[in-house]
């Protein structure tokens, strides 16, 4: 199974990683990339393992990070379309 990003999903991820960086220091910021890369492998064999969302995605919480991965999936791919803060608006990526 591929994995696509929505363009702004992959902005959300440069974001969050710089805020971590910054504010955090390179140790948390390589957790935050580990944390996403370990939900990336978890979806390559168990795609369906995100809950359902009510606009017809799919979310599974970053271990340790208020984001949640937000992905639709595809009969040949999963279509990452947030790295959504938990303290942001609900389902605001909805139009994706």
């Amino acid at each position: 199974m591929r994995f696509l990003w929505h363009e702004l999903a992959r902005a959300e991820y440069g974001e969050a990683v710089d805020y971590y960086l910054n504010h955090a220091g390179p140790v948390v910021a390589r957790n935050f990339k580990t944390a996403l890369n370990q939900v990336l492998s978890l979806l390559e064999d168990h795609p369906a393992i995100g809950a359902e969302t009510s606009r017809g995605a799919r979310r599974i919480p970053l271990h340790g990070f208020p984001f949640n991965l937000v992905y639709r999936l595809r009969a040949d791919s999963i279509v990452i379309v947030a790295i959504a803060n938990q303290a942001r608006r609900p389902g605001y990526w909805g139009g994706r």
